[in-house]
Parts: structure tokens; C-alpha cells; sequence
């Protein structure tokens, strides 16, 4: 999705992947939370920012949403 507001033009992506996310206790190498082997979901909305006419440089990141 995009759109303009007033001097600003905004883009909205959805992003979905996978990956393997854990907490590990750096004395022990023990798993804390999450795990080592087990993928896990995801899927964000980003939203971009940058002035009207603006370059591709010039994209801000404005906002991350869980979905």
C-alpha cells in the first residue's frame, strides 16, 4: 500500500519469514528461552516514510507492526 499526506509519502510492506530465534545463557551455552533448531514465523508490517518526490535514499523506516 501507499499514499501521501500532506508533504509526505508513505509505503506499507508485508514481511513474512522464518528463523530460529533463542535466548542462550552465555555462562552455561543453556537454552533460556526459544530454541536452537525450531524455526519460527513471522510476519511484520513495515511502513516507510520520505518526502514527496523524494529519492529512494531517502525512505525512513517509520513504523514495524506485528501481524
Amino acid at each position: 500500500e501507499a499514499w501521501r499526506e500532506q508533504q509526505l509519502e508513505y509505503a506499507t510492506v508485508v514481511l513474512r519469514y522464518t528463523l530460529k530465534d533463542a535466548t542462550i545463557e552465555t555462562a552455561t551455552g543453556r537454552v533460556v528461552e526459544g530454541s536452537r533448531d525450531e524455526p519460527t514465523e513471522l510476519t511484520e508490517v513495515w511502513t516507510f516514510v520520505r518526502p514527496v518526490r523524494g529519492t529512494a535514499s531517502q525512505w525512513e523506516l517509520s513504523a514495524v507492526q506485528s501481524a
